[in-house]
């Protein structure tokens, strides 16, 4: 929440002299009056997202992140493919006339797919490039089809005229086609093969040209077609029986706001998903799956014998019948929680990062689909986990750290202004003890001054079972010179640590959403009015 200007500020008025014989008076008035205010509350420190508000106030984590995602180039790539297409003239020395056709038929061309065998891609980006020479006298209209590239039911054609050659060399055109949004067959020109895209060219001469000659062996059609950095929306298939290995890190951000510390957690459970949206049977084994905690070099193995270290068998997705949507998806869920793993340990250690190293093989029973695997770019194989836990815990020397903007409104004149005692009053609503530094922070977020540091914060009080039920006020005095008045006036952000010790550790302690800490800045200070 951000910090926000008072509007009221109370001013006191007292008139020491006024007199006629001066020409400029002076009037001396002393400022009493909040500056600035921030008010903390839990929705500050954890994103409301994966915070749930019980019946009772008490406050809940509901935290899902991905942790684990398949790289298609695990099964596929399509690599850059150029394809050579000469022919030359098969007879003897014989005369062409105007409109003549020269023609190259099912053309088939083997892409370099390896461990795949495919009948259908999607292209998402990606591009043919075409370049005809032309070594004859007379200009040649080529007309270049790929009979299985089709886009809005339209095959990709296009008729184009080069020119004749001459004593510069030979004639010649290049063009450039997106490929994106187009669906390319496979099966080549029998419509039997795989990984196979076939074309066809025909070549006329020139129908308003002359005749000319050609020789035994001259090229009469010219053509290089090149395949550059098609990258496929989705392919069918047989998908084949790949093994693969990854070793992976995934920043999950759970210790993102805790600089230090230590904290122990009451009782919680994690879903980890499993979710397969490829068109293939899968196994997949985690061979191990860890928390790291970056700040403390620490790292928990996870310990959950229904999961880690065993082969996970999951069924193929299903093609969602509705276009344009994902497929219907098959996913294995386990469970976790206080009786079956080490969860709490494995979260306690605050981590920022998840560590695994996971085993999948596909069609581990061979092409039981008959070629009609399938696999979407966007939708591959996911690992999830859904952690629900009551914000419940207990803290030892633990550090939270939070920074929030800072606007003074309009209340910035100091220029007039005296020596000014500034005093911070902290109005704590937690059931625990803060020592609290407040810091400010320039644009780009840089530490300027230091307004408290650290002082104690005296928790509010408590019933028998340590939940809060009325605040208590802390103050401190800050002096403010006017190098520090500068930095304030001039200050974009307000940085907040907080360092505590819940009471009894231990013993663990229940967060309601009213917790609040609330802070206010006042000034009191003798302001000159000329």
């Amino acid at each position: 929440m951000k910090i926000r200007n008072i509007a009221a500020v109370l001013i006191l008025l007292l008139f020491h002299s006024c007199s006629k014989e001066y020409d400029k008076p002076r009037w001396d008035v002393s400022v009493i009056g909040p500056l600035v205010q921030a008010e903390i509350g839990i929705g500050n420190l954890i994103a409301d997202s994966i915070t749930s508000i019980q019946g009772d106030g008490s406050v809940h984590i509901l935290y899902e992140r991905s942790f684990y995602d398949f790289n298609l180039d695990s099964i596929y790539e399509v690599p850059d493919t150029i394809i050579p297409k000469v022919i030359t003239w098969p007879f003897v020395t014989s005369t062409i006339n105007p409109g003549f056709p020269f023609f190259s038929n099912n053309n088939n061309v083997l892409l370099g797919l390896s461990g795949v065998s495919l009948n259908e891609l999607r292209v998402r980006s990606g591009i043919i490039r075409v370049e005809m020479i032309n070594t004859l006298p007379s200009k040649i209209i080529y007309t270049y089809t790929i009979p299985g590239a089709v886009k809005n039911g339209t095959a990709l054609t296009f008729t184009q005229t080069v020119d004749e050659a001459g004593p510069g060399g030979p004639g010649r055109f290049i063009m450039d086609i997106d490929l994106s949004g187009y669906s390319v067959n496979l099966k080549g020109s029998t419509n039997s093969s795989f990984n196979t895209i076939y074309y066809n060219v025909q070549a006329v001469s020139d129908p308003s040209g002359t005749a000319f000659t050609v020789n035994f062996n001259d090229t009469v059609i010219n053509i290089m077609t090149s395949i550059i950095d098609m990258e496929p929306s989705y392919a069918r298939g047989y998908l084949g029986q790949n093994f693969i290995r990854e070793s992976s890190s995934e920043n999950i951000g759970i210790g993102g706001l805790i600089k230090d510390g230590m904290i122990k957690l009451d009782s919680m459970n994690l879903d980890i998903f499993i979710d397969n949206y490829i068109g293939a049977d899968a196994r997949i084994k985690f061979n191990f799956l860890e928390s790291v905690n970056s700040r403390s070099s620490a790292s928990v193995p996870l310990n959950a014998p229904t999961m880690i270290g065993n082969v996970i068998n999951i069924n193929r997705a299903i093609e969602n019948p509705v276009t344009g949507q994902a497929p219907i998806k098959s996913s294995r869920v386990f469970s976790l929680n206080n009786s079956n793993s080490n969860l709490i340990s494995f979260i306690e250690n605050i981590p920022d990062r998840i560590n695994y190293e996971a085993e999948i093989e596909f069609n581990p029973l061979g092409n039981i689909s008959s070629y009609n695997d399938f696999v979407y770019s966007d939708y591959l194989v996911e690992g999830r986990m859904k952690l629900s836990m009551p914000l419940r815990f207990a803290a030892e020397n633990l550090m939270l750290a939070d920074t929030q903007k800072m606007e003074l409104g309009t209340f910035t004149d100091f220029d007039n202004a005296g020596e000014t005692r500034l005093k911070l009053i902290v109005e704590n609503g937690f059931p625990f003890d803060i020592e609290l530094q407040l810091f400010v922070l320039d644009e780009q977020r840089n530490i300027t001054d230091s307004l408290l540091g650290p002082g104690l914060v005296r928790k509010a009080n408590t019933d028998l079972n340590y939940i809060a039920v009325s605040p208590i006020l802390s103050e401190f005095d800050v002096f403010a010179d006017s190098r520090r008045r500068d930095i304030l006036k001039n200050g974009k952000y307000l940085g907040i640590r907080g360092r505590f010790n819940t009471p009894d550790y231990s013993q663990l302690i229940q967060i309601y959403s009213h917790y609040k800490l609330k802070l206010r800045l006042t000034g009191d200070g003798i302001y000159s009015i000329r």
